[in-house]
């Protein structure tokens, strides 16, 4: 009886290191990526996309926000270069008694190259719109270059615009974008202060 309890606490022992050894990446080769496996030197992919962050996340200028379409594909979305005032893009121009501010916004497909072209997730100027610090609002202007809204982009390419905005006095606090009807995640936010 002694001895079938001593085998039966060896066998756990043995298995609970197994496990341990494992789950620190101590598994040899067979657990590791091919590239990492055959000692080359590039890094390792993913079988699977990166998934996209479900809620509304609130980042800061420079960041980069990822979106999935509603047809299903991820785009990447990189708000930039605040300028205040900012520098009239053709056809746009201040309305009575306020400033201009813009900011670059970039959007870019993923996917493989040489793949269908991704529709953006862009329909209206008011996909984004400025927040003021007095909670005023001010939908984007984009004058003669609307691009951006109902395009198509092949992945891999990017497109990058101008966004303007008129505003008053308030200084501007927050860049909210909301892409397409679902789109996921339904909105993001950029701190501009």
């Amino acid at each position: 009886m002694r001895l079938a309890v001593l085998v039966a606490f060896v066998v756990v022992v043995v298995v609970a290191l197994v496990v341990l050894v494992r789950g620190c990446g101590g598994g040899g080769e067979a657990d590791q990526p091919a590239s990492a496996a055959s000692g080359g030197a590039t890094a390792a992919v993913s079988a699977k996309p990166k998934p996209v962050a479900p809620e509304p996340p609130l980042v800061s200028l420079g960041d980069t926000v990822r979106f999935e379409t509603p047809e299903g594909a991820v785009v990447r979305v990189t708000v930039g270069d605040y300028q205040d005032p900012g520098q009239a893009p053709d056809g746009i121009s201040p309305d009575p008694g306020q400033r201009l501010v813009t900011l670059k916004l970039t959007v870019t497909p993923e996917g493989a190259e040489g793949t269908a072209a991704v529709p953006l997730p862009f329909e209206v100027a008011d996909s984004f719109i400025l927040v003021m610090e007095d909670d005023q609002l001010s939908p984007a202007k984009l004058g003669d270059d609307e691009s951006l809204l109902g395009a198509s982009l092949a992945p891999g390419k990017s497109l990058t615009t101008t966004l303007a905005f008129s505003v008053g006095a308030s200084p501007p606090i927050r860049l909210v974008c909301k892409p397409a009807t679902d789109s996921v995640p339904v909105s993001a936010t950029w701190k501009v202060d």
